[in-house]
């Protein structure tokens, strides 16, 4: 017993979490893409001029300082951010954890600069390990 209990323990160490690996590999995904996309492929909305190519949606500092929203723009998220995962599946755990806002359907309605659009909208708080 004592034996499959240190090799139960080693297993997990090494597996790094207790719950699903799918998750947890979704989530990493995300917060590559954030991290590697994040000042590059997201507008800042208000200001105009910026010059963004291949964007993927737009980001918004939240009042007193607590961290980003990015809105992603729901084909960059079926495609891209969640590429490889079922995005409905990705978009239910990120709201589980508290790091999507939404108002309908997991998605958030938000005015940018061409209409209301419901998007995916991702605190910044997802980046946290």
């Amino acid at each position: 017993t004592a034996a499959v209990k240190t090799l139960f323990a080693t297993w997990l160490a090494a597996r790094g979490t207790e719950g699903s690996t799918d998750e947890e590999n979704a989530l990493r995904q995300v917060r590559r893409f954030l991290e590697m996309h994040g000042q590059s492929r997201f507008q800042q909305l208000g200001l105009s001029g910026e010059r963004i190519v291949n964007r993927a949606g737009y980001v918004e500092a939240l009042p007193e300082d607590d961290g980003l929203i990015y809105y992603v723009l729901p084909e960059v998220f079926r495609s891209e951010v969640c590429g490889g995962f079922d995005h409905k599946n990705v978009a239910k755990m990120l709201n589980q954890r508290g790091c999507l806002r939404v108002t309908h359907d997991l998605r958030c309605q938000k005015r940018l600069p061409e209409g209301n659009k419901k998007v995916y909208a991702i605190l910044s708080k997802t980046l946290e390990d």
